[in-house]
């Protein structure tokens, strides 16, 4: 399954990470981010990935993102 990753940062730091079904919802989610931590549109990137749909890669996936998750909290 294909979707949009939308990453705002600032600098190295990771601010905020969205998902879009289709490209204008990942704009629409871009947006959002630069509202949201007043950043400008250069610090935000819209990345397409291939999201697995089998059970297990799911999971796995899901887990890398929960991973990279828990790090930006800390």
């Amino acid at each position: 399954m294909r979707a949009y990753e939308v990453k705002a940062t600032d600098g190295e730091e990771l601010l905020g990470r969205r998902f879009g079904a289709t490209q204008a919802d990942a704009r629409a989610k871009r947006d959002e981010l630069m509202s949201q931590f007043n950043i400008k549109k250069s610090a935000c990137t819209i990345e397409e990935v291939e999201i697995p749909v089998a059970k297990a890669e799911l999971l796995d996936f899901i887990n890398e993102l929960a991973a990279v998750s828990d790090m930006v909290e800390e």
